[in-house]
């Protein structure tokens, strides 16, 4: 039961990690492409 909850505990954190990385990396995209626009706007005007 102990080892089974460790596992458990083990995935959960992997599972979260992940999660965060999802979420990283869209939020660097999302930044990413406002900070080309404004670039472009910026080229334009």
């Amino acid at each position: 039961m102990k080892i089974l909850r460790g596992e458990r505990e083990i995935t959960f954190r992997f599972s979260i990690l992940i999660f965060s990385m999802i979420i990283v990396n869209s939020v660097k995209c999302i930044f990413i492409k406002e900070k080309d626009e404004r670039e472009i706007i910026g080229f334009l005007f």
